[in-house]
């Protein structure tokens, strides 16, 4: 049965497949197209009518609005990072006592790391420079990812037959200026995750920044151009960041062309401050054409540029179209 959230009606059933922190479902807008509803599993906000003892409440009103103005601050900036490959909330909004994001469904292509990494080298290089073009877009913005995975990345072919990249999810990002401070935070994929990210988990003192999505995105980049992860002694390891702070040797497939094989090396240094930035990755693959410094009104390679954006009412996020 299709149920009206506000603007929105389902049209499939919530589920928490994939998600450990939210449920999502399929639905349409008001104009009918179809999209992407998210419900947050916290925070809750307290029910007007919920007894609750004055402290207790004010605790959570005061979560809430933390969690609100956070959100509102990472939207806003993955919207101006975007060019056209990346997945903008286009509303976020309270419905009750739950909280709902909203993005535009975007269809895809299925294809799997593997599958991709049996492209012809031409249309991998697209895909890999897309990515890189977004993570340095969302970098100049100060913000992080911080769930890179194959997940998370939507791929989708254009008219001439190549294929694009999109991101997605964002909802476990933070700022480089307003980084975590509680491990209980860090919900990444542990094949992906950096060494540092690692630490942190284990409690260690370490201050998190985007390299760890250089890191991932190494890992990705490895994935994509040759289609298997980069090599490590998986006997003694399970996972490549352990492999690193055991000090085990990574290997990076010599089947990989001389500019992305040096790019990946470096950014799977174990220690972030060898990582390079996402723009000089991208400035090193792109050579004399790519297109720069990073701006708001340029587009990705592949895509297109992003529209103007309108706040209106109490809503947060209303993009006249994506």
């Amino acid at each position: 049965m299709p149920e009206k959230l506000g603007h929105y009606l389902t049209t499939s059933r919530f589920t928490a497949a994939g998600s450990g922190t939210a449920c999502w479902c399929w639905g349409t807008d008001q104009n009918n197209q179809p999209v992407f509803i998210k419900q947050f599993l916290s925070p809750v906000y307290p029910a007007d009518d919920e007894p609750m003892a004055n402290p207790v409440r004010k605790a959570r009103l005061e979560t809430c609005a933390r969690f609100e103005q956070r959100k509102r601050r990472l939207y806003d900036a993955v919207f101006r990072a975007d060019r056209g490959n990346l997945v903008p909330v286009q509303d976020f909004f309270r419905l009750g006592t739950q909280y709902y994001a909203v993005t535009p469904r975007v269809q895809i292509t299925p294809l799997t790391m593997e599958e991709i990494g049996r492209l012809p080298a031409a249309q991998i290089r697209v895909l890999v420079r897309v990515l890189l073009f977004c993570m340095a877009q969302l970098e100049a913005q100060g913000v992080v990812h911080a769930d890179l995975k194959p997940d998370n990345i939507l791929f989708k072919k254009t008219v001439r037959n190549y294929f694009t990249a999109k991101l997605i999810d964002f909802d476990a990002g933070f700022f480089q200026d307003d980084p975590p401070d509680d491990p209980e935070t860090i919900t990444g994929d542990a094949i992906y995750c950096a060494p540092e990210t690692l630490l942190f988990s284990l409690g260690k003192p370490v201050r998190l920044t985007n390299k760890l999505d250089v890191f991932a995105m190494g890992i990705l980049m490895h994935q994509l151009l040759c289609g298997r992860m980069p090599g490590f002694d998986a006997s003694q390891n399970d996972y490549l960041n352990e492999a690193l702070l055991s000090g085990a040797k990574i290997d990076v497939d010599y089947s990989i062309a001389r500019p992305y094989r040096d790019c990946i090396l470096r950014m799977l240094a174990l220690d972030p401050a060898d990582r390079p930035t996402f723009a000089e990755v991208f400035l090193a693959v792109a050579g004399e054409d790519a297109p720069g410094p990073f701006r708001r009104d340029d587009p990705a390679p592949g895509g297109t540029a992003a529209p103007p954006r309108r706040v209106a009412g109490p809503r947060l996020y209303t993009p006249d179209k994506l």
